[in-house]
């Protein structure tokens, strides 16, 4: 927490990188005191739903909904190609036996089983520290496509791994595609039910309108009760919370207090910031009982995979960035090193790779020894995303150019005027309109149902956005206008 507050002024190194390095620490202190390392248990996750529950909470919609087409493609269709290729390519080993050895010298052949798990599980990337080096307020488009990826990149590889777990083949696209939207439905069922429930109650109950601590705590209890209930239903319970705390960001908040909205903004950001703190610090701890053991170790696997990721991702960011702008689905105005930064924000792999490996595979002890090998694998590769890739993130933004908004630009001219082109202005016409549609059912409908009504009621107006899904900024020429009549007045 206090390597927080340097994080300020020093981008170097990403709090989490110095969570989990403090976390090695403690493991081998406590294993050359103790004689043996803590053992990772998935139940520790339990706190991974204050992590949904803020990402989801504090989600800037506006911006999160005008990138859904490239945020969709990316989070959706990005994943399972990154999937097929890791696995596809994770094949070499049946080709050049022998090639992947431990530290002892001893032969890795890995089943087809094996390598689906395998690709299910570093199909997942970690949004957590690229994110970091993006703040919204300065890359508002690079932080909305690379954060509402990762939403969806964690519940497809959720689903992806469930689904291969006891597989011994690929599965098709269409058993993949079905599985991915029978999820997504249900989840979708399950967070907006939750969320609009909870919304109207929020509204018709006045002592939630009077306090402070209650009702936040009442709001928090009722989240984690659809993360629990989707989980029992085995549908997907990440997704499900994020819709629900996102419709109640949205309506349940207003109902507030002012006092009470400002508590729910902090608490939750708290919350979200001690669990991350508390999964990376666990994770560096536990991860000292396969760094002792070199016969469980496989450099060169280690490697292999950690290249597979890089080239299936830098892959599969060209592909999807040529096919939306061949279809014209979304214009994407981004130039060549944006691409590479989100490119390189996929390659990170954390927490949630190894949670999914270890949901894979028995608990410690009776792991068989290949077993044993693939998670201390995913394991090396989320150390050396947390210890490498995290300290050249921002090394690489610098050799790259990338600016922050407004950086180099005359007041009044933005980026995005600068980059959108001629061709996209049919496309954000029509979002505008699907914006202004949106935003007109919602005030006229749903918010008088969902929100209660604190005796200062807005009329509702229609917005029109720019390119980068903000409101243009009038001010300055209603300043100069005001300037002007002022100056004619005194003459």
């Amino acid at each position: 927490m206090v390597w927080s507050f340097r994080f300020e002024h020093v981008h170097g190194v990403h709090e989490t990188t110095v969570t989990v390095l403090v976390g090695l620490v403690l493991g081998f202190v406590t294993y050359y005191i103790d004689g043996k390392a803590p053992v990772f248990s998935y139940r520790s996750y339990f706190v991974l739903p204050m992590v949904i529950f803020d990402a989801g909470f504090n989600l800037e919609k506006k911006r999160f909904f005008w990138y859904v087409a490239p945020i969709a493609a990316l989070g959706l269709v990005g994943t399972v190609i990154i999937f097929m290729l890791i696995f596809v390519c994770s094949g070499l080993n049946d080709v050049f036996p022998g090639v992947f050895k431990t530290f002892q010298g001893g032969d890795i052949q890995l089943s087809v089983q094996e390598r689906l798990v395998m690709a299910s599980v570093l199909s997942s990337t970690d949004s957590v520290a690229p994110i970091a080096f993006l703040p919204k307020d300065m890359y508002p488009r690079l932080f909305a496509i690379v954060f509402g990826e990762g939403v969806l990149n964690d519940v497809v590889a959720i689903l992806l791994s469930t689904s291969v777990t006891n597989s011994d083949a690929l599965p098709s696209i269409v058993d993949i595609t079905v599985t991915i939207a029978y999820y997504l439905v249900t989840s979708s069922f399950m967070g907006v039910s939750f969320g609009f429930s909870v919304s109207y109650v929020f509204k018709h109950s006045q002592w939630l309108h009077e306090e402070v601590v209650h009702p936040c705590a009442l709001m928090l209890l009722l989240n984690y009760i659809c993360y629990v209930l989707t989980e029992m239903c085995e549908f997907s319970s990440i997704f499900a919370l994020f819709v629900c705390s996102l419709l109640c960001g949205h309506y349940a908040q207003t109902s507030l207090s002012e006092e009470a909205q400002e508590f729910a903004d902090q608490i939750s950001e708290f919350l979200a910031y001690c669990a991350e703190a508390f999964v990376f610090g666990y994770f560096g701890m536990t991860a000292v009982g396969y760094l002792m053991e070199p016969s469980q170790f496989s450099p060169t696997l280690i490697l292999f995979y950690s290249l597979l990721i890089v080239l299936s991702r830098a892959l599969t960011v060209l592909t999807i960035s040529v096919l939306l702008r061949v279809v014209r689905i979304h214009h994407l105005s981004l130039r060549w090193n944006h691409m590479a930064v989100i490119m390189m924000a996929g390659c990170m792999r954390g927490a949630i790779a190894y949670a999914l490996i270890l949901k894979a595979v028995p608990p410690a002890g009776q792991q068989s020894p290949q077993q044993v090998v693939m998670v201390s694998t995913v394991l090396g590769i989320v150390l050396l995303n947390c210890l490498v890739f995290g300290g050249l993130f921002p090394v690489v933004m610098r050799r790259l150019g990338i600016q922050a908004l407004g950086a180099s630009l005359p007041h009044g001219i933005s980026h995005s005027f600068l980059e959108s082109s001629a061709e996209a202005s049919h496309h954000y016409r029509m979002r505008a309109k699907l914006h202004a549609a949106w935003s007109h059912f919602d005030n006229s409908r749903l918010k008088p149902l969902l929100q209660k009504d604190w005796g200062h009621p807005e009329p509702p107006r229609r917005k029109l956005l720019d390119a980068d899904g903000e409101e243009p900024d009038a001010t300055p020429v209603r300043r100069d206008a005001l300037e002007t009549r002022c100056r004619t007045c005194s003459i």
